[in-house]
């Protein structure tokens, strides 16, 4: 009977003959000639178990045959369906079925006929000739055709045991590759092992170590194809690792990645925040915010940087991240905090005075951040008169804590605040944001921005989006970390879309999170310190406050005065003006110095900088050249009551 053989397919797949004739060779070579690794392992049992059985022949004989029986006969059976192709040429029964036209068809038909036939005649000889050789040879040597019948059987037997389930079974991956005290070249080697089993060509470029403080087992290899995620899977299986614990990072060089296998949580136990006194440390230096394993410290400078933390619910967002930054920003001496939660949390108010001022509705959102832009206004106009002054000591094109300090605003549920982008009567407070993103950074004004997913509807806008330069991704979807960092920084290493999320009564991954930003280049985990209880953190604020921190007063006026001088301060300082003008003989023009000189007597807090803000040196820009050649900067009596009766 002859036995035709189709491969399954889909039949969406293109078949040509040329495929179907590599499948029938691949049958061909698998029907009775094993693999190497299969006739490898059998003939290892013919070298140990085979032959220990052998030469208990006379003892045992009954038992050897019994045990002998089933891969002998399972090995005629391999040989009978080898031959059963050969003469069916399956070949050609394929390539029929596949054939384009019907010409081919008749021509691949008529070569199957004759194939079969001759194949068949050929079959029909070999048989009856090796009959009568078999008969011939029992009547006259009766001991060599016994012989070659136990050879025969012998063959047949090693045919039916290559590839067996017993011979070719693979130990089960134990964890015991990566236990304490096993040699670093055994891990090696099973890694190389795996990487060839997969169908990469690996090299090692730096032997393998342990990294004791992150409980990582690294090493470099050079590969010239990519090393995919099935990679690491396959990986984690051969040497017996967690899930997901193996990772490819790149190293600057394309044909070298380095392989991390975690092997722990170096960061399963975090303390408090340790307390910093008040005033000793300033918004211009890295702040801690949690714990690392690294040569990285958890540490991140905010003075002129837009900062966003993506967590989804239960990843430590708030009550970890923010508050950790919200405690370090706190203690400089040089910062102020406001903040904005339209969701209108416990987060913010929890830290009472500490934050100066909030909006938790979006009338006052849309107050605070006009104040804001205000204040931003002035901080450029001070830069600008710096710029302007011919004084080369003065020199300063950058905002620093001299000039004024920090303005750090935090919002929380920032995809709350995207909503209202003045459509559908709603005010536009996601406009003046991107303003503030633009230029506030140069300033000293910057955003702590926490939100659950990223999107223009939830991060608000690419505007925004380019302005940040700090992002710490807590747990968070996959779609975050293409979105924050991209897909090459995903495949690279960042995988917060692999952290758990806290659940009721168990912590997992929450507070930990991945960093990137100009001084967290590397794919590493952090975690934040451990939250405090909101009655440590009423404590602390008290202390904050009763320290003394700066106030929206240090700031300054939003137009450039001291904070007595506005409302109904503005028309003494009117008077003041006019009283110094009429004292100097109503000059048409007044020097700086000299007016600076006449209110500073009865407003204290008055400088230069706020001076020329608060009454338009730009309106006026009168100039005198001094006989000496230099320029003296001064102002009309008209400039001085326009510009004050504007405010």
């Amino acid at each position: 009977m002859t036995v035709l053989a189709f491969p399954s397919r889909d039949d969406d797949e293109p078949r040509d003959s040329k495929s179907v004739a590599r499948g029938w060779v691949e049958r061909q070579s698998t029907g009775v000639i094993p693999a190497p690794g299969r006739a490898a392992a059998s003939a290892r049992w013919w070298c140990t178990e085979g032959l220990a059985r052998l030469s208990i022949l006379g003892l045992r004989l009954p038992v050897l045959l019994l045990a002998e029986i089933r891969p002998t006969l399972r090995g005629f059976g391999r040989v009978c369906v080898a031959w059963s192709h050969f003469v069916g040429i399956t070949y050609y029964a394929d390539t029929i079925q596949v054939a384009e036209t019907g010409d081919k068809k008749m021509e691949h038909a008529k070569n199957l006929k004759r194939g079969r036939a001759a194949r068949g005649w050929l079959s029909f000889v070999f048989l009856c000739a090796l009959v009568g050789v078999t008969w011939w040879a029992v009547i006259v040597y009766p001991l060599y055709a016994a012989a070659a019948g136990i050879l025969l059987c012998a063959i047949l037997d090693f045919i039916g045991r290559a590839g067996t389930e017993k011979v070719t079974k693979l130990p089960p991956p134990a964890r015991v590759i990566l236990r304490e005290g096993v040699p670093m070249q055994q891990i090696t080697k099973a890694m190389i092992e795996v990487f060839e089993r997969e169908g990469l060509e690996v090299g090692i470029e730096v032997p393998v170590r342990y990294d004791t403080p992150r409980m990582q087992y690294i090493t470099e290899v050079t590969c010239l194809d990519d090393i995919e995620t099935r990679h690491l899977r396959a990986l984690e299986r051969g040497l017996g690792a967690d899930d997901y614990a193996a990772r490819s990072v790149k190293t600057g060089i394309a044909t070298i990645r380095r392989i991390i296998i975690q092997d722990g949580d170096p960061l399963a136990h975090v303390d408090h925040p340790p307390w910093v006194d008040t005033g000793s440390v300033s918004i211009n230096d890295r702040l801690d915010l949690g714990v690392s394993v690294t040569e990285t410290p958890f540490a991140v400078r905010f003075a002129g940087v837009h900062c966003a933390v993506v967590g989804q619910n239960g990843s430590g967002k708030s009550k970890g991240l923010l508050w950790a930054a919200i405690d370090r920003i706190s203690a400089c001496r040089d910062a102020v905090l406001v903040g904005i939660d339209l969701a209108g949390g416990p987060a913010l108010p929890m830290w009472g005075k500490v934050i100066r001022r909030a909006a938790y509705t979006p009338e006052d959102a849309e107050v605070l951040l006009n104040w804001c832009i205000r204040e931003m206004d002035r901080r450029m106009a001070v830069l600008k008169a710096i710029a302007e002054d011919e004084d080369p000591d003065n020199d300063a094109d950058e905002w620093h804590s001299g000039l004024g300090p920090a303005l750090v605003i935090v919002i929380d549920e920032f995809a709350m605040l995207v909503e209202h982008n003045g459509e559908k009567g709603r005010f536009d407070l996601l406009g003046k944001v991107m303003t503030l993103h633009r230029v506030g950074r140069k300033v000293w004004i910057s955003f702590l921005e926490g939100t659950q997913k990223t999107g223009n509807s939830d991060f608000g806008s690419k505007v925004i989006d380019t302005q940040v330069k700090v992002r710490i991704m807590m747990a968070c979807a996959e779609r975050d970390t293409v979105t924050m960092l991209g897909t090459e920084a995903r495949d690279g290493g960042w995988s917060p879309h692999l952290l758990s999320p806290a659940t009721e009564h168990e912590s997992r991954d929450a507070g930990k999170c991945y960093i990137s930003g100009p001084e967290h280049r590397d794919p590493d985990i952090y975690r934040t310190y451990r939250p405090m209880r909101g009655s440590d953190v009423k404590r602390r604020a008290a202390r904050r406050v009763a320290d003394g921190i700066p106030t929206l007063d240090d700031l300054g006026s939003p137009v450039g005065l001291p904070a007595e001088v506005e409302g109904a301060i503005v028309p003494p300082m009117l008077a003041a003006a006019e009283k110094a003008f009429a004292d100097a003989g109503n000059p048409g023009w007044m020097a700086t110095k000299d007016l600076l000189a006449a209110l500073t007597g009865e407003f204290p807090g008055l400088n230069e900088n706020r001076l020329s803000l608060g009454i338009g040196v730009a309106r006026d820009g009168a100039r005198r050249r001094q006989p000496d050649g230099t320029q003296l900067r001064g102002y009309t009596l008209a400039a001085v009551r326009s510009a004050l009766e504007e405010l």
